[in-house]
């Protein structure tokens, strides 16, 4: 589980701010949109500085798929090693966020935490990633955004209002601070700024990571 919270953000912010009218959707920050980034030759084929695995078209690339510094060696849940190599260890490694072992560390009081939510957020007929972009953008100039987004999430996903309030809060925050770094889209700058800045108080707003 990984970032729910960033999909919507960011396709919030490039629908409604990118100038480019020949953008290729499946290559956003491609500098000509026209050469595709291949995600595994060591190569920088769409030209816009950013190699393989740190260019963000890469992201859904099977071969990126994880935080695994070297997409090689998987990390072990329990064996006190760091064998993926990317700083963090066992359940401390969000590689291992669904093991057994590491579930007790999961346990939480956020308001998306409970039985209700949780079964929506894990219903893949329900995506949130949609909604709440879609909420963000059609809330973007309402002079209350953060209860505009939030009651057009709880209506349009049956989440809780307080669960709502999380995405809501997580749409604001984005709009308030990273709204400059964002304005070219999925920029490395600008999923930097939504981690440091947003994701930290969505995760303990609703209990859950995101996915």
């Amino acid at each position: 589980m990984k970032n729910l919270i960033l999909a919507f953000v960011l396709l919030s912010f490039a629908a409604g701010c990118s100038d480019d009218g020949t953008s290729n959707n499946s290559n956003t920050n491609n500098v000509n949109n026209t050469t595709a980034e291949i995600c595994d030759d060591t190569l920088d084929n769409d030209g816009d500085g950013d190699i393989d695995c740190d260019d963000s078209d890469c992201a859904a690339a099977a071969f990126c798929s994880t935080n695994n510094l070297n997409n090689v060696t998987a990390e072990i849940c329990d064996d006190t090693l760091d064998n993926d190599g990317d700083g963090s260890t066992d359940c401390d490694d969000t590689d291992c966020v669904a093991a057994a072992n590491c579930s007790t560390n999961n346990v939480s009081n956020g308001a998306c935490d409970n039985a209700a939510d949780l079964a929506i957020i894990e219903n893949p007929a329900v995506d949130q990633d949609a909604i709440t972009g879609s909420c963000t953008q059609s809330c973007f100039f309402n002079g209350d955004f953060l209860a505009c987004v939030t009651e057009c999430v709880q209506t349009d996903t049956g989440l809780s209002a307080g669960c709502s309030a999380c995405y809501g809060g997580t749409a604001d925050c984005g709009k308030t601070n990273c709204m400059t770094a964002c304005m070219g889209g999925a920029s490395p700058e600008c999923e930097a700024c939504l981690n440091e800045n947003c994701h930290p108080a969505f995760v303990t707003c609703s209990g859950i990571e995101g996915q």
